[in-house]
């Protein structure tokens, strides 16, 4: 796999030109994942993958990547938000599969080698009189470099964060680190795309089509990119029987990688992670709120879990974890932006309302404005290789954004 635009070629209609955007802020370091007694270097980093057709938006991934740097290093990839638009259909399951194969075997050194430390700034001025305004706090600075300091009243670092990463962690491969993925599935109108759920091109499916489409999708991901692994699913509230149901295969196991009947005594707060939107984390928090933080154990964190709102009123929620050790493969070309810069490109998607075609239009120009490597492709999967686009209304079929694709869509073909 050399590059993603490359593997998605691969799964996308023969012909059919597709343009990806394929977003990742710089790595930086980061609270730890998981609270420890002794706070381990932690480096965060954040992918935003977007598919555009016909300068259109088909689908949206959005990845949170943490290695926890100790006397081992660990990778924690955390499958966030995965959404589609509704207003163009393409094979979803297959592009999606693709994506998570590209970060499971992405480098971990890359990450690593990317790092970039935070500096903190400061202006130091000479002894002055109070400025009364802006205007006289210029006129100072520029008085002091007529005088001969060209570089007076130039911001100085003053703080940075030194940290370098140990030089045995950056000649070591992916198959000689730990890997988690994790994710939590849960249907609802929307995650990524505002009002996307108003276009007649998407469905919503119910929790438990959506739980057997992402298990279905993540076993086949981990059976190409992980050299060995342990599968877990938990379904709080529901028994050992109906959760085993739900296996695509029979070598996953019930219950949670954050968890061990052994460990049962061990603290919550030292095993839980704490990830963007994940109930786990939201529960972590509440029992900080209420100083429990560290009375509660992991036995009794499970417990009160499946008792709260988000895991009643007959939801499902799955609650899936993998660990192991992943295959590697060169990661291509992305477009790696400043955290800033990376938040304002994520925001032109996830601020834009998606029944309003003249904001969906204006979208690929903005996207441009701001720099993103955009990369072009050209489908080459032949109609005969699997059902072929316009063929897949003949059912419900599952589509990422948790979708069912019905008869007689209104939206786009791609054949």
């Amino acid at each position: 796999m050399t590059s993603l635009a490359k593997s998605l070629e691969d799964v996308l209609p023969k012909g059919e030109r597709f343009t990806l955007a394929n977003l990742q802020s710089i790595p930086k370091l980061s609270k730890p994942v998981v609270h420890q007694s002794e706070r381990p270097h932690t480096v965060k980093t954040v992918h935003f993958i977007v598919l555009f057709h016909n300068q259109t938006p088909v689908l949206a991934t959005e990845v949170y990547v943490y290695l926890t740097i100790a006397k081992t290093l660990k990778r924690t990839i955390y499958v966030s938000k995965v959404d589609t638009t509704g207003l163009t259909k393409v094979k979803v399951g297959s592009v999606v599969q693709r994506i998570l194969e590209w970060l499971l075997e992405y480098p971990i050194t890359q990450y690593l080698r990317d790092l970039k430390v935070k500096h903190t700034y400061k202006t130091v001025l000479k002894p002055h009189p109070s400025f009364t305004s802006p205007i006289q706090r210029a006129l100072h600075i520029l008085v002091e470099r007529a005088k001969g300091e060209k570089d007076y009243g130039i911001p100085q670092i003053v703080e940075s964060e030194t940290y370098q990463v140990p030089p045995r962690f950056l000649s070591l491969a992916n198959s000689d680190y730990e890997t988690d993925l994790v994710l939590f599935t849960r249907a609802e109108n929307q995650y990524l795309f505002p009002n996307s759920n108003k276009n007649n091109g998407k469905h919503i499916l119910d929790d438990g089509a959506l739980l057997k489409w992402w298990l279905k999708s993540i076993n086949r991901s981990v059976k190409k990119s992980f050299r060995s692994s342990q599968k877990y699913l938990d379904i709080l509230n529901s028994e050992p029987r109906q959760i085993s149901r739900y296996f695509p295969e029979d070598d996953w196991n019930i219950g949670s990688i954050y968890y061990r009947p052994e460990r049962a005594h061990e603290l919550a707060v030292y095993n839980i992670p704490l990830l963007p939107d994940d109930p786990k984390g939201r529960f972590l928090e509440h029992l900080v709120v209420e100083n429990r933080a560290k009375k509660v154990s992991l036995g009794q964190f499970w417990t009160e879990l499946a008792i709260r709102q988000e895991f009643r009123l007959g939801r499902v929620v799955g609650l899936i974890g993998v660990t192991g050790t992943c295959n590697e493969s060169a990661s291509g070309p992305l477009s790696m932006l400043k955290w800033k810069d990376f938040e304002n490109a994520r925001k032109v998607f996830t601020e834009t309302d998606y029944s309003d075609s003249s904001e969906v239009e204006a979208i690929y120009n903005k996207v441009v404005e701001y720099g993103v490597e955009l990369q072009e492709m050209t489908g080459k999967q032949d109609k005969a290789t699997t059902a072929s686009i316009t063929e897949s209304h003949k059912r419900p079929v599952t589509d990422l954004g948790m979708l069912v694709k019905r008869k007689k869509p209104t939206t786009k073909q791609l054949s």
